[in-house]
């Protein structure tokens, strides 16, 4: 079946006419039935989340960390985003974190905390970003955003709006939830 933009679904009106009595009007009430379930399920209404407890903890400590270099790229702040890749660093190094995230996250964290440059920083972010999507991209309390000017733009946050950290101050509210 074809994807569909949630949007083609979610305008569309639903009128009908209902016969007052027969089989029809058990035909048409399922019709309707089938509809809107449909139009709820492409609207986001009918998948769910997974529960914050599906997290490890390490794993927890390791997004925390990413948070805060993503607060400093916002800020296009390179001291703290260092910084804050630093501590990422040691939480991916940390025992409990899962193996495909430390795996994945463990040269781009480097990268963050020893680049001098804040496009290289946030290049090694984009990598970091892949693992932690994978790891917390469905789970109950984070939003993962796109960058529409950023080719595979992604990243994740706690906060429901969008805080860019590849575009900086100028454009820090500019994102599309995924």
């Amino acid at each position: 079946m074809p994807e569909f933009a949630p949007i083609d679904y979610c305008l569309l009106p639903i009128a009908y006419a209902e016969p007052k009595r027969g089989p029809m009007r058990s035909v048409c009430s399922l019709l309707i039935a089938l509809v809107a379930v449909f139009s709820l399920s492409a609207c986001g209404g009918g998948k769910a989340k997974k529960p914050a407890t599906s997290v490890s903890a390490a794993d927890k400590n390791v997004i925390a960390a990413y948070e805060e270099v993503r607060e400093a790229l916002t800020q296009d702040d390179l001291r703290k985003a260092r910084a804050a890749g630093g501590r990422l660093t040691k939480a991916v190094e940390a025992a409990g974190v899962s193996a495909a995230l430390a795996k994945a996250a463990m040269a781009p964290a480097k990268a963050i905390a020893e680049s001098s440059r804040i496009d290289n920083v946030r290049g090694a972010y984009k990598d970091v970003s892949k693992a932690i999507v994978e790891v917390a991209g469905e789970v109950e309390g984070y939003y993962v955003f796109e960058s529409p000017m950023i080719v595979e733009g992604l990243w994740l946050q706690t906060s429901p709006q969008p805080s860019n950290p590849y575009l900086g101050r100028a454009l820090s509210t500019l994102g599309n939830p995924k």
